[in-house]
């Protein structure tokens, strides 16, 4: 407005031609057109430059598998970017509550590595009320305080600085705080939780381990050897007494059923993986636990595959044999569609892909349905590969499933 009215002054002043005059102010309102665009641009990527760390991934699966992706943990960045990008603000500290020190996870501090000093939550519990957006601190650092809450209560405190170009914090931008800073705690407390639960399933498998080894030894180094013991001494007995005969029978009986029991119980899946590896210990599944399931298994495994397969982690390659077995027990329950006579063929393929591994396995059977019952089981969501596609992803795996071209079912997992 001001360069178009002094252009308009301008020409009347000097009693420039009507022609000159619409000339000059086409050219001065195209060029003004040109900067406001260019300004409105501007603002819009740094709107969506500002946005981004809210919309982008977090990495949760990378974080709870113990795989942080690098520069530095979720919670931390886009802590960064709420007080630098969106507040403005010089300093500021997020500090969870103490009721759940288990899973509330450290205080958050802005910028990292300050050395702030930072402020007891404690006392302010009793002063914070959920009507307030805002409470002064008198901190030299830290001078504002805005309550977190959750469903339970006082969930935390953010606390902040003045703003950095030293105007005031506006009413929308403490909302705005309020809410982000929410979503940081339950972000840190349900991430921190999902570890320890990934955590607590790791133990117990390798507790589940441990006892079921303690088991085998126990009954093939200690009860068989006490039963054959009971045995030879019942039956060199001289006068053995029909109830003695009869005792003895027993004991050779259940002997046998231990002893063929030992032997019918294959080794240990973590054994056959240590020894043979993921490939072979796969084959012996097929040809073992599934023979006869299935008219033909299709085997295509490269070398180069096989021996990386060889170097997985026991624990990664414990759940990816495990995964296979689901898979293949769906195939053999769903695939036939109910048509018990009907020719199922299987394929597996274990091939190295960039980085990593890819393990698929198909079949020529019915494909996945979704409908009942086939489809509770078959479809991704069935409790069954639910929980051994979370049990993937926390060992930085996952699992596709769909159809196959040509009809069936296929499903890769990647490691």
């Amino acid at each position: 407005a001001l360069g178009f009215g002094g252009l308009a002054g301008f020409a009347v002043a000097l009693s420039v031609r009507p022609v000159y005059s619409f000339l000059l102010a086409t050219a001065l309102l195209a060029a003004f057109t040109v900067l406001y665009s260019f300004t409105a641009y501007a603002d819009r990527e740094s709107f969506l430059s500002r946005l981004r760390p809210f919309v982008a991934s977090q990495n949760l699966v990378n974080e709870i598998a113990g795989q942080p992706a690098s520069g530095g943990r979720p919670p931390d960045e886009l802590f960064e970017a709420l007080c630098a990008d969106i507040l403005g603000a010089r300093a500021a500290a997020l500090i969870p509550s103490t009721r759940l020190p288990a899973v509330s996870g450290p205080a958050l501090v802005y910028p990292r590595g300050s050395g702030l000093v930072l402020p007891d939550l404690e006392p302010w519990q009793a002063r914070f009320t959920r009507v307030q957006r805002c409470l002064p601190t008198g901190h030299p650092r830290l001078a504002w305080a805005v309550p977190l809450w959750s469903a339970q209560g006082l969930a935390g405190a953010l606390f902040l600085d003045e703003k950095t170009g030293g105007g005031p914090y506006s009413e929308e931008e403490i909302e705005l705080a309020q809410a982000a800073g929410e979503r940081l705690l339950d972000l840190q407390a349900g991430s921190e939780l999902a570890r320890l639960s990934l955590e607590l399933l790791r133990q117990r498998v390798a507790q589940s381990r441990v006892l079921e080894g303690q088991s085998r030894r126990v009954l093939h180094d200690e009860v068989l050897p006490e039963l054959h013991s009971s045995i030879l001494y019942l039956s060199g007995l001289s006068n053995a007494s029909p109830e003695a005969r009869q005792a003895v029978e027993t004991l050779s009986a259940a002997h046998r059923r231990i002893s063929n029991l030992l032997r019918a119980v294959s080794p240990g899946t973590p054994a056959r993986l240590a020894e043979d590896g993921l490939a072979a210990a796969l084959r012996l599944l097929a040809d073992n636990e599934f023979a006869g399931d299935f008219q033909d298994v299709d085997w295509q495994v490269d070398s180069a595959a096989e021996a990386r397969a060889r170097e997985l982690p026991a624990f990664t390659a414990e759940v990816v044999y495990f995964a296979v077995r689901e898979l293949l027990r769906n195939a053999r329950k769903y695939a036939r569609g109910g048509d018990a006579q009907r020719p199922l063929r299987l394929r597996l393929c274990l091939a190295s892909s960039g980085g990593g591994l890819t393990l698929s396995v198909e079949d020529d059977g019915v494909g996945l349905r979704t409908t009942e019952p086939a489809g509770e089981a078959a479809n991704p969501g069935g409790s069954g590969l639910r929980l051994h596609s979370a049990m993937l992803a926390a060992v930085g795996a996952s699992l596709e499933l769909g159809p196959r071209p040509g009809g069936g079912t296929r499903a890769v997992i990647r490691i």
